[in-house]
């Protein structure tokens, strides 16, 4: 490995790190990576089980959202490390540090490690794309589903280079891990080897043979999983008919099917504008006809994983995180001749660059510190997290609380009640329960006194009076 890719890499991480310090230790997170951490926990502590998960005893009580994998995964952890916010946390971290490495992978795979040196530039593309530190930050299930898609496709590049019908079994293995994590969504690297015919760098014989072997690597786990495991199949089919079919035919969460491209392209901006600055900056080094034929692989590439989207009007921004890290290489590909020819000049043995190398280490250290400064703090919805831990130090665990029906769809509320306190909440005005949760501007019922706690926007009350 060339000695001027570390002191860059390490700038790039430290740049990641500082990106992420407001959120990556704090209190607050998006809802539902809540939701996806909490049901971890429960798992972890025999509540539930992998093809039967539970977020709460009042709702989703079996949890058929999403496919099992990556909450099985992430209860390993709480296991591990037990019952604390940093567990999602480092969970988040440790996939993006394995993806991060296998990108390393499939760069040094194309590039056929020419470009060692600048093997940080798709790390500093990826991470300038907003959405990318955001998902380390919530728990995303996009983190661990990327884990996966990456690998079937530097599988599939080794297969391509080496003929293995293993490597190609292996990458068909991956997808279904993928579908495991996240559905449908993570299975557009099965586009790979139609691009790579496309380009012109496979035949029609080889595009057909690698379909064949990648489609038999994802079907035959599915096929064990059919004959063996029959609560993994109604686990599976749960899931299709609540989110899969039900959201293609009934629901919609965005005005028209071309939102997806209109975030694709927001998020790559950054990333275009560095590009185009590297390319214009460095135009007497232009990239090769090969660099840009796989610049093209990748960027079609990323283009399976977003446009398959638009099927359904019911779209967020980050179902595209797994497509996101091929643009990045698509961009690095184009810029890598002229910023390697950059640093090619550099002198390693010069007293400026010992300096640099020096003060890159620091910097990464620096901003490693920085982020876990912020640790105990609160990072959004900042007084519902408030008053829910303190609520949480005072109620019973597996306990239900009782909420005005107003709250019925306050999807982070349940959230942070589940998860700070395992504590389930039940929405409806008739107050049957031994705790109950108001806004401190309602009346308390006759039946409730108010319990002593310094929050903030609610009050916690405990019955005093028995049902009637």
């Amino acid at each position: 490995m060339d000695k001027r890719f570390y002191p860059f890499l390490f700038v790039v991480v430290a740049l990641f790190i500082l990106l992420l310090s407001p959120t990556l230790f704090s209190d607050g997170m998006f809802m539902d990576g809540l939701m996806y951490a909490s049901v971890a926990r429960n798992l972890a502590e025999g509540d539930g089980s992998f093809w039967m998960l539970r977020f709460s005893d009042t709702y989703l009580s079996a949890f058929h959202e999403h496919p099992p994998l990556v909450m099985g995964l992430q209860s390993l952890f709480f296991r591990l490390f037990g019952d604390s916010i940093l567990v999602e946390k480092l969970y988040s971290m440790v996939t993006y540090l394995i993806s991060g490495g296998i990108l390393f992978l499939i760069w040094q795979q194309v590039t056929l490690s020419k470009f060692s040196a600048v093997a940080w530039l798709p790390f500093l593309f990826w991470l300038v794309m907003p959405l990318v530190y955001w998902g380390a930050a919530n728990n995303m299930l996009e983190n661990t589903m990327l884990i996966f898609v990456c690998l079937s496709v530097l599988f599939l590049l080794k297969a391509a280079s080496t003929k293995s019908c293993l490597y190609m079994l292996l990458s068909g293995a991956m997808l279904f891990c993928a579908f495991l994590s996240k559905g449908f969504t993570g299975l557009f690297p099965l586009a790979l080897p139609f691009c790579l015919w496309c380009f012109r760098l496979s035949t029609f014989k080889e595009f057909m043979i690698r379909m064949l072997f990648i489609s038999a690597g994802l079907l035959l786990p599915a096929l064990l999983l059919y004959c063996f495991v029959p609560a993994g199949i109604d686990s599976i089919q749960a899931y299709l008919n609540a989110q899969v079919f039900n959201s293609i035919q009934n629901i919609q969460t965005v005005p028209y099917r071309a939102y997806i491209i209109v975030k694709l392209m927001t998020e790559l901006g950054i990333a275009a504008m560095l590009t185009t600055v590297f390319v214009l900056l460095g135009r007497q080094h232009k990239a090769s006809s090969e660099l840009k034929t796989w610049s093209g692989i990748f960027f079609s590439l990323g283009l399976c994983g977003v446009l398959p989207i638009m099927v359904s009007l019911k779209q967020n921004g980050f179902y595209i995180l797994c497509a996101l890290p091929f643009f990045a290489i698509a961009f690095a590909l184009l810029v890598a001749v002229p910023v390697q020819q950059w640093l090619q000049r550099i002198n390693i043995e010069s007293r400026a660059y010992r300096i640099f190398n020096t003060m890159a280490l620091l910097l990464l250290f620096t901003s490693g510190m920085v982020a876990y400064a912020q640790r105990g703090k609160i990072n959004r919805n900042n007084t519902l997290v408030h008053d829910i831990k303190v609520m949480t130090s005072i109620l019973p665990a597996y306990s239900v609380i009782s909420v005005p029906a107003k709250y019925r769809d306050h999807w982070a509320m349940y959230g942070y009640f589940q998860r700070y306190g395992k504590v389930s909440m039940e929405p409806n005005d008739g107050f049957l329960r031994t705790y109950l949760l108001l806004d401190k501007r309602e009346i308390c019922p006759v039946a409730y006194t108010l319990v002593s706690t310094p929050t903030q926007e609610f009050n916690l009350y405990r019955r005093s009076a028995p049902l009637k």
